[in-house]
C-alpha cells in the first residue's frame, strides 16, 4: 500500500489558446509544486477540468505527468469515467505508466444507486488493477453518498485503501476515521480541522495557489503545534479575502432546478458563474447571452411591460438564430449547442432603474423590484421560446425536460424543497398567469433548453451607459482613462438630483473628491439621497443576496453576483455563503473586497482632477460640468 499521507495538491491542467492541453506549462508547474514539498500531485482532476477531458487527453496527462514527477511524490491518476469499460482502460493505463493510486467515482449517470451497487462496483474495479484504491465522496455534486456501514465493506477489498471525502461532514469523517480507511480530506474550508481530527492528509484544490501555505500547515498539525496551524489558516483565509475569493457554485439547486437535468449533469458553473449547463466527454456546455437593458424599460411609473415584451421578443430570436450562425471551433461544442439550444438571456442597468424609481439598492423595495422586473423577463422570454418553438420547432432533447412535465423554473423550487427539506427558505409569490404559460408549452414546446442567465456585461453596459449587469454603484466618484486623457467620472443620476436640491456646486465636488465619492460623511446631503447613493461598499452584503433569491427563482440557469465586503472576515463570509445557500442560489461570483486606491484628494483651485503630474500633462475636464463631451 502506498503512503498517500500529506498534502497532495489537485493539479489544474493548463491550456493554450485553441483549447490543447499546454504540456509545457504542465510540466512548469509539476516542478513548481513538487519544489514547494507537496507529497502527492493528484493528475486529471476536477480542479484540472477532468469532465472536459477526453480519454486520450488524461491518458497524455498521465503519461507526460509521471515521466515528469519521475519519482520525487506520489501519484495520483482521476480515472473516472461515465461508463464502467472506460473507468477500468484509464485505469489501467495509469497503472502501467506507475500511478501509484487511482481515484475513482463511480459513474453516477449510469452506475449504481445504492450501497450494494457502489460495493459492486469497487469490486469489479479491484480486481482488474493492483494499486490503490482511493474512493470519493462528493454527494453535493453525485447524489451517491458513502456511508461509514459501507466504507467498513469497501475496506475489505484488497486494494481500497482510502477515501476522499467532500462532503464536509465531520462527523461523518469521524465514523470514517473508525472503519480502518485512511481519509484525505477533500473539501477545502475543512482542511485544517479534517487534519487536526486525524485525517491522515489532504487532496486539496485549493494548494494550487498556495503551495507553500498548505505543506506548513500540515507539518505543524502533524508535529502537534495547533497554534501556529491555526494562525497560519487564519492567514491563508486572509489572502482569498485580499484577492477576491473566487465563484461558488451549489450542486444541488444547479442539477435538481435544471431543465435538462434528464439529460446529464452540471459539474460546475463558468467563470462568471451564470452559465449552468450539462458537460460530459461528448459535450461542452455553450450558451448564447444576450441582456436586456432593464434601465431604458423603466419610467417614474416602474415598468413599461408592452416595450420589455417587444424587446425580449427580439432578444430571443436573435439568440436562437445566433446557435445556427455562429463559427464553431469544436465539435463537441457545436453538437451540444445545436441539440440543447440553450439561451441566456439577462439584464443590465439594474442600478439605474433603481434610481429612476427613487428605491434604494439596500431595500425591501428594492427586492420587490428585482422580484416583479426578472418575474416579467422570465414570462416573455419562456413564451417567445414557445412562440418560437410553434415556429420553427422544439429542441431535439426536450422530451423529458423539466419543460415537458409542465415544471416551469418557478415550479422547480418545489423540487429543491422536497430535497433538502428544512435548509431552503425562498420566496415563491408571483404576479403573471403562469398556468396559461404551462398550458402553451404542453401544447408547442421550448426552442430552447435554457432561457435565462445574467451575466457581467461589463463592456456591453460601459458602451451602453448604464450599471453593469445587476451591480450596486461601485463608486460615484472615479477616474477614467482613454486616449484623450484622464477624467474624472461622477454619478450623473447623483448630479441631477443634487441641482434639483440646489447643492451642486465647488464646495460639494471637492466634499466628493476627499470623500471618494461617498455621500456619508458629507452632513449637508440629505438623509434620503444618502441611503438612494450607497455605494457597492457600503451596502450589506445581504441585501445582495436576498434580491438575487428573488431572481433565482425566475432564473432556469444562474447570475453573476458579485458580493463586496469592505471589512472582510471569517465569520462573516461563512454567514454570507450560507445564506446564499438557503435562499436557493445556484452561484455566487467574485467575493469583492477594498482596493488600495483612491481619487487624489490634493484641492482644487480650477476643479480639475489632479491625476497626472508630468510635462504632458494630459487634458482633463471639469467635474462641475458632467455633461462634457470628452466624458462620454
Amino acid at each position: 500500500m502506498s503512503d498517500l499521507s500529506g498534502i497532495n495538491l489537485a493539479m489544474q491542467t493548463p491550456f493554450n489558446a485553441d483549447g490543447s492541453i499546454h504540456f509545457q506549462e504542465w510540466e512548469r508547474l509539476i516542478d513548481t509544486y513538487i519544489d514547494a514539498g507537496v507529497h502527492g500531485l493528484v493528475l486529471g482532476s476536477g480542479t484540472g477540468q477532468h469532465p472536459y477531458l477526453t480519454e486520450q487527453e488524461c491518458n497524455q496527462l498521465f503519461e507526460k505527468g509521471i515521466k515528469r514527477i519521475d519519482g520525487r511524490c506520489n501519484v495520483i491518476c482521476q480515472t473516472s469515467a461515465l461508463n464502467m469499460d472506460e473507468i477500468i482502460r484509464r485505469s489501467q493505463h495509469a497503472q502501467d505508466h506507475g500511478a501509484d493510486a487511482l481515484m475513482i467515482l463511480p459513474p453516477y449517470l449510469e452506475g449504481p444507486v445504492d450501497d450494494d451497487g457502489i460495493l459492486e462496483f469497487y469490486s469489479v474495479i479491484n480486481t482488474q488493477i493492483n494499486v490503490d484504491i482511493v474512493g470519493y465522496n462528493i454527494p453535493q455534486a453525485t447524489g451517491l453518498s458513502v456511508s461509514a456501514d459501507l466504507l467498513k465493506r469497501l475496506v475489505d477489498l484488497k486494494n481500497f485503501n482510502y477515501i476522499k471525502d467532500s462532503a464536509g461532514d465531520l462527523t461523518n469523517q469521524q465514523l470514517y476515521l473508525q472503519s480502518g480507511a485512511k481519509v484525505l480530506n477533500g473539501c477545502d474550508p475543512t482542511t485544517v480541522y479534517a487534519l487536526i481530527a486525524g485525517a491522515v492528509g489532504s487532496i486539496w484544490g485549493g494548494a494550487n495557489y498556495m503551495p507553500h501555505e498548505t505543506v506548513k500547515l500540515y507539518s505543524l498539525v502533524k508535529s502537534g503545534d495547533l497554534a501556529s496551524a491555526l494562525d497560519l489558516w487564519k492567514k491563508m483565509l486572509g489572502m482569498l479575502f485580499e484577492t477576491g475569493h473566487p465563484w461558488v457554485t451549489f450542486k444541488d439547486p444547479c442539477n435538481i432546478r435544471s431543465p435538462q437535468s434528464h439529460a446529464g449533469v452540471v459539474h460546475s458553473s463558468n467563470l462568471c458563474t451564470e452559465i449552468t449547463l450539462n458537460t460530459s466527454d461528448e459535450e461542452i456546455a455553450v450558451c448564447n447571452l444576450g441582456s436586456v437593458n432593464i434601465a431604458a424599460h423603466v419610467d417614474e411609473k416602474g415598468i413599461m411591460v408592452d416595450k420589455l415584451e417587444k424587446t425580449i421578443n427580439t432578444a430571443m430570436r436573435m439568440l436562437d438564430n445566433v446557435i445556427d450562425y455562429n463559427y464553431y471551433s469544436v465539435d463537441k461544442a457545436k453538437n451540444s449547442n445545436a441539440k440543447h439550444r440553450p439561451v441566456g438571456l439577462g439584464l443590465m442597468g439594474f442600478q439605474d432603474a433603481l434610481y429612476k424609481l427613487s428605491i434604494p439598492y439596500s431595500s425591501e423595495e428594492a427586492i420587490k423590484f428585482a422580484d416583479e422586473s426578472m418575474e416579467y423577463i422570465s414570462y416573455f422570454a419562456i413564451k417567445a421560446s414557445t412562440n418560437l418553438a410553434e415556429e420553427r420547432g422544439t429542441y431535439e432533447s426536450y422530451n423529458g425536460s423539466l419543460w415537458s412535465q409542465g415544471i416551469l423554473p418557478i415550479d422547480s423550487i418545489e423540487l429543491l424543497e422536497q430535497e433538502r427539506e428544512k435548509y431552503i427558505s425562498v420566496d415563491k409569490s408571483k404576479n403573471l398567469d403562469w398556468a396559461s404559460l404551462r398550458e402553451r408549452i404542453k401544447s408547442v414546446g421550448m426552442r430552447n433548453s435554457n432561457t435565462m442567465a445574467i451575466a457581467p456585461t461589463a463592456t456591453i453596459s460601459n458602451i451602453t451607459g448604464v450599471t453593469q449587469s445587476i451591480e450596486p454603484t461601485y463608486q460615484n466618484l472615479y477616474v477614467k482613462s482613454n486616449l484623450s486623457g484622464e477624467f474624472t467620472v461622477i454619478n450623473l443620476s447623483l448630479v441631477d438630483d443634487l441641482k434639483k436640491k440646489g447643492l451642486w456646486d465647488e464646495v460639494m465636488v471637492n466634499d466628493l473628491k476627499y470623500f471618494d465619492g461617498s455621500l456619508k460623511s458629507i452632513d449637508r446631503i440629505p438623509p434620503e439621497l444618502k441611503d438612494l447613493y450607497s455605494t457597492a461598499f457600503e451596502l450589506d452584503a445581504r441585501w445582495l443576496i436576498e434580491a438575487a433569491s428573488r431572481r433565482q427563482k425566475w432564473i432556469d440557469q444562474g447570475q453573476s453576483l458579485n458580493l463586496y465586503m469592505a471589512e472582510p472576515s471569517g465569520p462573516k463570509l461563512d454567514n454570507l455563503y450560507k445564506l446564499a445557500w438557503v435562499r436557493g442560489l445556484k452561484t455566487t461570483y467574485y467575493l469583492r473586497t477594498m482596493g488600495a486606491t483612491h481619487v487624489e484628494k490634493s484641492t482644487m483651485a480650477d476643479g480639475k482632477l489632479n491625476a497626472v503630474d508630468n510635462e504632458n500633462e494630459p487634458s482633463a475636464c471639469s467635474i462641475l460640468d458632467p455633461d462634457c463631451e470628452a466624458c462620454q
